[in-house]
């Protein structure tokens, strides 16, 4: 933060504070956010970007606060209502906030009277519970969609902390190879895998082994984001939603090559490590997949969080292709297996490849 100190310039806070807030830590977003307005009072969109910390945060009568005084400046300001927007459904009742949103994302919904009555009949009380919610949740979840699901109570204590885990890896191997292994797929693992191939010298004569095995997934954009720093110009994939709309991850002609990429997977690689493994495997010629068959899930999810309650929502809502191609209930066929489970079995396959 050397710039911050030198340099008297409240953009400088707000770029430091939109990095924090990419990373989803909107304490320190705040921080900075905070430290540039203290500078320059009267800047609606800084304004507006404090509100939206607030509520990140569940701290919706702040979040209102802000975003008050940016439409006080300038009325009209399209962020500043659209928040005010966000800030009032969220302060509607809970029942209304997971309707809407299973009503609008999710990818296999179809009205049916069993949701329809549980809705109905929540929606008369003055006091609804989690397990009210999990009720409503799952009348209207389809029977054999294992990737819609609701956490609660210590399990989703649990996938808070994995937030704020690291998902990355790093060891140089040797002198020519570099070893990066992903647990998972964070808001926070494109960048963290960025900061380290960034830094390796001529990386077109270096080895890079990617290991993903037990990585069941996570953020689309955290996957598609890496793909980015490695393929060229390219649609990376393609997102395609219940109404036949669709979205498209792009990769630029800038990327960061390598003499060969070795990626390892197993069973339980699925979602994010399996459109990386393939977004990897279509467009470079210079891949070597190793291990077993992966699981075989081509669908996104998108999530409803409520920090206060004490829960989070998983709802599928897309499917994805790479290249027209979708491995949902298929897998990826490995380049080359390896029956057990250890790092060393199958780095002995790299080196036999190497």
């Amino acid at each position: 933060m050397e710039y911050e100190s030198e340099v008297d310039n409240y953009l400088i806070q707000w770029y430091i504070g939109d990095v924090y807030s990419r990373l989803m830590n909107p304490e320190k977003a705040l921080e900075y956010y905070k430290k540039a307005l203290n500078r320059k009072e009267d800047v609606t969109s800084l304004l507006v970007s404090i509100g939206w910390e607030y509520y990140y945060l569940e701290d919706f009568d702040k979040a209102s606060e802000y975003a008050d005084r940016a439409l006080k400046i300038n009325e009209n300001h399209y962020s500043a209502d659209y928040l005010k927007t966000c800030i009032n459904k969220r302060r509607s009742s809970i029942v209304e906030q997971v309707s809407e949103f299973i009503d609008k994302n999710y990818f296999y919904y179809k009205p049916n009277d069993k949701y329809q009555k549980i809705k109905n009949s929540l929606m008369g009380k003055s006091s609804v519970s989690v397990s009210d919610i999990e009720d409503l949740f799952n009348a209207a979840r389809k029977d054999d969609d294992m990737f819609s699901f609701m956490l609660t109570g210590d399990d989703y204590k649990y996938y808070q902390a994995l937030q704020l885990e690291n998902t990355v890896e790093y060891k140089p191997l040797n002198e020519t190879m570099d070893y990066i292994g992903i647990s998972g797929f964070s808001m926070n693992t494109a960048n963290d895998v960025l900061n380290i191939i960034d830094n390796l010298e001529n990386s077109k004569d270096r080895y890079l082994v990617v290991d993903l095995r037990g990585n069941s997934g996570g953020y689309t954009a955290s996957g598609a984001d890496i793909l980015d720093f490695l393929l060229p110009d390219s649609v990376v994939c393609n997102l395609i939603y219940r109404d036949g709309y669709s979205d498209a991850y792009y990769s630029d002609d800038e990327l960061i090559e390598f003499k060969h990429i070795f990626v390892l997977v197993d069973e339980y690689s699925a979602s994010c490590s399996e459109l990386l493994t393939l977004g990897l495997k279509t467009y470079l010629d210079n891949v070597t997949v190793i291990g077993r068959k992966t699981f075989g899930k081509g669908v996104g999810q998108t999530l409803f969080e409520d920090k206060t309650n004490g829960f989070v929502i998983f709802l599928v809502n897309h499917y994805w292709n790479v290249r027209q191609e979708n491995i949902n209930e298929k897998g990826i066929i490995p380049d080359k297996t390896v029956k057990g489970d250890s790092l060393e079995e199958f780095m002995a396959v790299v080196s036999e490849e190497w």
